[in-house]
C-alpha cells in the first residue's frame, strides 16, 4: 500500500476534527455543569438567608413578650414569592437549677426545591431572665 505524501496546504484530516469537537463538546458539558450547580447553590444560599431572616424576626417577636404570660400560638407558615415554604415554630424550656430563666428556641425549616426528603433551615436560641423589665 503506498502512501501519499501529506499536501502541506491541505488542512486537517476528517480525524482531528472529530477528534477536537469531541474536546470541545466534553468541556462545554463540564461548564453547563457547573452553572447548573451554581444556580443551585445560589438558591439554596438565597433561601437560608431568608430562612434566617424569619428567624430572627420570630425572635424580635418573642423578645418584646413576656414570658411568663400565656405566648402566642404557633406562627403561621411564610411562602416567598419563589414558591417556597417557611414552617416557624419556637419553644420555651426551663434551664434546671435556674428558675427565672427560661431558654426560647426559633425554628424555621423548608424543603429543598420542594423535595421533602432534603430539609433545611434556620435556628436561633436566646436565655430570657423572667425579671427582666420589657
Amino acid at each position: 500500500m503506498r502512501v501519499r505524501p501529506r499536501d502541506p496546504e491541505g488542512g486537517f484530516t476528517m480525524m482531528e476534527i472529530l477528534v477536537s469537537l469531541i474536546v470541545l463538546v466534553i468541556g462545554m458539558l463540564g461548564i453547563m455543569m457547573l452553572q447548573a450547580a451554581t444556580v443551585r447553590g445560589n438558591r439554596t444560599s438565597r433561601q437560608l438567608e431568608r430562612a434566617k431572616v424569619l428567624a430572627a424576626e420570630t425572635m424580635e417577636d418573642l423578645r418584646g413578650r413576656a414570658l411568663d404570660l400565656t405566648l402566642p400560638a404557633q406562627p403561621a407558615p411564610v411562602t416567598s414569592a419563589d414558591g417556597i415554604t417557611f414552617t416557624r415554630a419556637f419553644a420555651v424550656e426551663d434551664i434546671t437549677g435556674h428558675p427565672n430563666l427560661k431558654r426560647v428556641v426559633v425554628t424555621v425549616s423548608f424543603y429543598e426545591d420542594g423535595d421533602s426528603s432534603q430539609t433545611k433551615g434556620a435556628r436561633m436560641e436566646m436565655i430570657r431572665n423572667l425579671q427582666e423589665d420589657l
